[in-house]
């Protein structure tokens, strides 16, 4: 196959003036995916910029074309699905390319702020001459005269291989000398905290958990773009189904996206996914170390991560051949960016399974409003969970009228239910525990009539 001759390339300077494609040309007949990284003059400078396509022809004067400067990366930091995905981003969000592309990586990776984590790791090569270097160690009277040396064997001897940072830097050295081991720079990838793995346990689902299932797993089988609205009460379970869809997904050769709001929630569902998934679960959100996220997305850029469970920006990984998207506590304002460009999670997830092929599921105790009217019109298809698992009852809830509180005299945001309420709990010797939550998108709700 011919090589191509020029790149369109979109350059790294988020301007409104400069959003467009740039031709370069390709010298020494290199190969170009798309996607990857690339250095390229621009004005008296270089700078960073991504390749769309590579082309036989362009419609530009030879003259006024650049060469092509070095590759940045082994393989392309951006999926041809992403690219589709950024235009799109355009196109909603009135933002630059060069914005777009940048939700697709880490932040870190531009400039080269950030790199792969190498340990040195002595390997052994020889284990008879290791054992005969073990008992020259000891003198003829069966005293142990060469301590840091015998302790580096004993450690390579029981394992193999270990860091070097473990064992004593001379000995090391010296048995390398000799033949008996090779240092070698090993990457290493920086793993965010997991915890202690439990084992997996067996599930018996109700029948709600086990309609949400089946009508969602038929969806991935038959490769159908729907949204679910999964509508369960608090303690239904629902953390089991996505286990459930995740696992199918997985089965059938895809990979999974599982967002949820909060940055501390992610330990406790962390815990679960891991269970049934182990490593193959990576974890993605503001709260990990830059060389944790790049780490993280480099092992799902590489397909050794094939589900995602993350807040918002996990949304953008390069996953290949997704089979569901799924949004836990749809309902919440974390999810809508608040930076440039302004996305909502379920805007790029919804999008993301259309390109796909794949189920979208909404999933919450409280959907918003316009959700649930979506599921009711049948624009979503509506899965309820109304029972709590084991049967168990829900709290009793009680609804006070404050404008009735207000007419009554009582001027506080507190109303004489709650007071007595939380007096009685005092008098008990317990404790009370008081929400306060935003009425809508207002921040306050005042009734003086």
């Amino acid at each position: 196959m011919e090589s191509c001759a020029y790149a369109e390339v979109i350059v790294d300077i988020a301007h409104s003036n400069i959003d467009r494609i740039f031709d370069y040309k390709i010298e020494d007949g290199r190969d170009i995916p798309p996607g990857s990284r690339v250095r390229v003059p621009f004005g008296r400078a270089y700078t960073e910029g991504i390749v769309l396509r590579c082309k036989q022809e362009t419609a530009l004067s030879l003259e006024k074309i650049r060469p092509l400067g070095k590759c940045l990366d082994e393989r392309p930091v951006v999926t041809p699905e992403q690219i589709r995905l950024a235009q799109y981003i355009c196109a909603k969000y009135r933002t630059t390319m060069a914005f777009a592309l940048r939700l697709m990586f880490p932040a870190k990776l531009r400039g080269e702020r950030i790199r792969k984590k190498y340990v040195r790791v002595a390997r052994l090569l020889d284990r008879e001459s290791a054992l005969r270097e073990r008992d020259a160690c000891y003198a003829k009277n069966g005293t142990l005269k060469a301590k840091n040396k015998h302790r580096t064997l004993e450690a390579l001897l029981e394992a193999g291989e270990c860091p070097t940072a473990v064992l004593d830097a001379a000995s090391v050295r010296q048995l390398a000398e000799k033949g008996v081991l090779a240092v070698e720079a090993r990457e290493e990838y920086r793993a965010p905290t997991r915890g202690e793995t439990l084992p997996p346990r067996q599930i018996e689902y109700t029948p709600a958990q086990q309609q949400a299932i089946h009508r969602i797993c038929g969806s991935m089988d038959t490769e159908e773009n729907k949204t679910f609205l999964l509508h369960g009460v608090t303690g239904s379970g629902k953390t089991e189904v996505y286990i459930a869809c995740v696992r199918h997904a997985l089965s059938l050769g895809k990979t999974a996206i599982v967002l949820v709001p909060e940055i501390s929630i992610t330990p406790q569902i962390l815990a679960e996914f891991s269970r049934y998934f182990g490593r193959e679960v990576a974890v993605f959100h503001s709260g990990l170390s830059d060389g944790e996220r790049f780490d993280e997305w480099r092992r799902v850029q590489s397909g050794e991560a094939r589900v995602v469970l993350g807040a918002r920006s996990a949304v953008f990984l390069p996953l290949t051949n997704i089979g569901l998207i799924l949004l836990d506590e749809e309902q919440a304002e974390s999810y809508q960016a608040e930076n440039h460009p302004p996305y909502h999670a379920a805007e790029i997830a919804n999008m993301r399974c259309k390109m796909a092929g794949a189920p979208l599921v909404l999933a919450s105790a409280t959907p918003l409003v316009e959700d649930y009217a979506k599921a009711k019109m049948g624009i979503y298809e509506l899965l309820e969970m109304p029972e709590r698992i084991g049967k168990l009852p829900l709290p009793e809830m009680q609804i006070v009228d404050m404008k009735r509180e207000y007419q009554r005299g009582n001027r506080g945001p507190v109303s004489g239910a709650l007071y007595q309420a939380i007096r009685q709990v005092l008098a008990e010797k317990k404790q009370a525990m008081v929400f306060l939550n935003r009425r809508g998108y207002a921040s306050s709700l005042v009734c003086p009539s």
